[in-house]
């Protein structure tokens, strides 16, 4: 029997306890992909920096998308950046935290990362 691909997408505070829960989870399961949309810090669980995420190795992939067109609470990058761990700045694109979430950039992500793992899936090819 093998694992199967997990899939985390959070937005806003959600993205600070899924960070935590992966982080208290390392040893015992692998995240395929975390997709943290507009993710900012919760301070009660001890993520001070502003504007930052420092991710466990029990997530293979992981894309931030993030906007800075607030002044607090700020869109939460990812700090100690590896090969598939990205941050996606859309700024630019006047996105803020009622509309990120339609951004087609985000969605094209989110589908075609569920497409990857029902692939691997399929193939029982998941290999944490």
């Amino acid at each position: 029997m093998h694992e199967a691909p997990h899939i985390v997408v959070v937005h806003s505070y959600a993205a600070a306890g899924a960070i935590k829960a992966i982080k208290r989870l390392q040893k015992q399961m692998s995240i395929f992909k975390l997709i943290a949309i507009d993710g900012v810090p919760r301070w009660l669980d001890g993520q001070w920096q502003w504007s930052s995420w420092h991710l466990p190795d029990n997530i293979m992939f992981a894309t931030a998308y993030y906007q800075n067109n607030q002044t607090a609470p700020r869109s939460c990058l990812i700090r100690n950046l590896r090969p598939g761990w990205n941050n996606v700045d859309l700024t630019q694109d006047k996105a803020n935290p009622a509309s990120i979430c339609r951004k087609a950039t985000v969605w094209t992500d989110v589908l075609a990362t569920i497409e990857r793992a029902m692939r691997i899936e399929t193939a029982g090819a998941f290999q944490p």
